[in-house]
């Protein structure tokens, strides 16, 4: 069984250092998505198991064809991932691992809690503009999408499902808090209706496990061990050749 190491992922995705951008970047594409997926669901824990849905969250192409004739399909098609928790409530989930070193990262994050904190707040205003999460979707405002209900739900549990943007870096509407909430909208029978969209900062989590002397976190689901012992398999450590 594998552990993440939380101070080498702080190091790693807060820290910008010059001619590790592309490693840090390569980490990110390979771990990232289950990075972000085990750290929410450790947060959610508290609330009863979590359980990862074997489908992906599919942009439901009906509602497009029910809304008013200006409303364009647009390019985003999927989102990441469909959990269900306590009571079958759904959640669906979009992941982005903006790091200190990705174009939306901001640079390195600072070490000191006030720092953090200030760091966090300006990252949500940059995050948090109307006009971005108004009656379109791009990579990351498709957390809004109309969706297609998954095998065995209704429309209305679509509808109730929750809709969380899990990103790695510091970002908060207070600072401090991983969760904060944003509005946007999506469609549904044809109309526009209001949809919370709730934002995930795996780092600000993770800084709070570590405050409170927590080291390691646990994978709750399969795709970091799979990932782990794919690319295990593909090295071999050589003996260290003994002293002359």
């Amino acid at each position: 069984m594998i552990t993440y190491d939380i101070a080498a992922l702080l190091k790693r995705f807060d820290t910008f250092e010059f001619g590790q951008g592309g490693v840090t970047g390569r980490l990110s594409s390979l771990v990232g998505e289950e990075l972000l997926l085990d750290v929410l669901a450790h947060a959610l824990a508290d609330g009863g198991p979590v359980e990862l849905l074997p489908e992906r969250p599919r942009r439901d192409d009906q509602a497009f064809k029910d809304a008013p004739s200006d409303v364009a399909v647009p390019k985003v098609r999927d989102l990441d991932f469909w959990l269900q928790l306590r009571y079958r409530e759904l959640m669906v989930v979009e992941c982005k691992q903006w790091t200190a070193s990705s174009a939306y990262g901001g640079g390195s994050v600072p070490e000191d809690p006030a720092g953090i904190a200030e760091y966090a707040r300006r990252r949500w205003e940059e995050l948090d503009v109307p006009e971005w999460w108004s009656n379109k979707w791009d990579d990351t405002t498709k957390i809004a999408l109309p969706l297609r209900p998954p095998a065995g739900r209704t429309a209305e549990d679509v509808r109730k499902a929750r809709r969380v943007l899990a990103v790695w870096r510091p970002i908060s509407s207070n600072g401090g808090s991983p969760f904060s909430q944003l509005s946007s909208q999506t469609l549904s029978g044809g109309e526009w209706v209001d949809v919370p969209i709730e934002v995930f900062s795996a780092s600000l989590y993770l800084r709070q496990l570590l405050a409170d002397g927590v080291r390691t976190l646990t994978p709750v689901f399969d795709g970091a061990q799979t990932l782990f012992d794919a690319v295990n398999a593909l090295f071999h450590r050589e003996p260290d050749a003994p002293d002359s």
